[in-house]
């Protein structure tokens, strides 16, 4: 079992704010980890005038997606809109296979079952959910799109003991 760290260092943050912000950041990973179905044992939040930190503990390195059944256009659509259910689930033709529903036949595909390291989706997604806090007061600092309470400093993020990269703004 690993477990996963990130502090967030800025330049002094009111009281009133750390707070929110904490909770937030807590809530949006645990969301996370939730819709991808990845457990952990115990959570923590913490903040001090200049940082805000979260830690998880119980994280498994990699998670089993089970196999998916994703539902297509309906058989009577056009061939510009199968194509586009196959090029954006990445399926091929020979994939598809038709069944009814309530509202009609489909095609239908079935992704296959997967194992995703989770230190991998971390890094894809640490900035998305960094984006999703938010702030009751916010200003955008310097030349970037990011709006945050005080100028963010720096982001450390650790999973099983090694450093995660990642660009944020």
């Amino acid at each position: 079992m690993s477990e996963f760290f990130l502090e967030l260092f800025s330049e002094e943050i009111p009281a009133i704010l750390q707070k929110n912000a904490r909770e937030n950041l807590l809530q949006n990973f645990k969301y996370f980890f939730e819709k991808k179905n990845i457990n952990f044992s115990k959570d923590f939040s913490f903040s001090t005038p200049n940082r805000l930190l979260i830690l998880f503990y119980g994280i498994k390195p990699k998670i089993h997606q089970k196999e998916e059944e994703r539902r297509g256009p309906k058989i009577e659509s056009s061939e510009k809109a199968i194509e586009g259910f196959l090029k954006s689930n990445n399926f091929q033709k020979k994939d598809l296979y038709q069944k009814e529903t309530d509202k009609g036949v489909f095609y239908f595909a079935k992704k296959p079952p997967k194992i995703i390291k989770v230190s991998d989706l971390l890094q894809e997604n640490i900035p998305s959910i960094l984006d999703k806090i938010s702030w009751k007061k916010s200003m955008k600092w310097g030349d970037f799109e990011l709006y945050w309470a005080r100028p963010l400093k720096s982001i450390l993020a650790v999973y099983n003991k090694k450093k995660l990269l990642f660009k944020y703004h």
